[in-house]
């Protein structure tokens, strides 16, 4: 094999591992959006079956037509976002980008098949490509090397950027949830 296609294979390989990493995202994405919908749809169920037990001053019937019409519209945009359907093209494209890197085409085929394949599927985003490298080099320090053979490894601020990423996969649905019980017992 020569120099050309170890490159060409390289960066293959780079992208589909970073493909692979955009699916497992938006799957990350869709069951979250799905647990957080179902958890405030059991909060307003909860709501209009507790309301004996709640505060007699809190406007429970505004209360469960806010969280009705919030549920509704979240439900639109998450909908509208196809996470689902995104993960599905993620799959396809590294899927077809294994298979790619597996051929024995000499680089000059390899690189044009590599562009027809990403022509056709929705890009990843740098947070998959940070997801890898940090995935790969930061728990075990095992050595990873761009298409040139440059060493590549994480930094401290790409750390901080998938620290902070993952912490908010966490954070926001619990904070909407504990937002939406709270206020009952906080405003009033």
């Amino acid at each position: 094999m020569t120099e050309e296609n170890i490159e060409v294979k390289d960066r293959i390989w780079i992208t589909c591992k970073s493909r692979i990493y955009a699916e497992r995202r938006f799957r990350r994405y869709d069951v979250i959006s799905h647990l957080a919908l179902s958890m405030l749809s059991i909060i307003v169920i909860a709501i209009t079956l507790l309301r004996d037990l709640l505060p007699a001053e809190v406007p429970l019937d505004a209360y469960t037509v806010v969280y009705s019409v919030f549920i509704l519209a979240a439900s639109i945009i998450v909908f509208g976002f196809k996470f689902g359907e995104i993960a599905t093209l993620h799959r396809e494209c590294y899927l077809r980008l294994q298979r790619l890197h597996d051929s024995n085409e000499n680089a000059s085929e390899l690189l044009q098949q590599y562009h027809d394949i990403l022509s056709s599927y929705p890009n990843h985003s740098d947070t998959d490509y940070e997801s890898l490298v940090i995935g790969r080099t930061f728990p075990n320090k095992k050595n990873m090397h761009s298409p040139t053979g440059t060493p590549i490894s994480w930094s401290f601020w790409m750390l901080v950027r998938w620290a902070i990423h993952h912490l908010l996969l966490v954070i926001l649905p619990i904070a909407v949830v504990v937002a939406s019980i709270g206020s009952i017992f906080w405003i009033w």
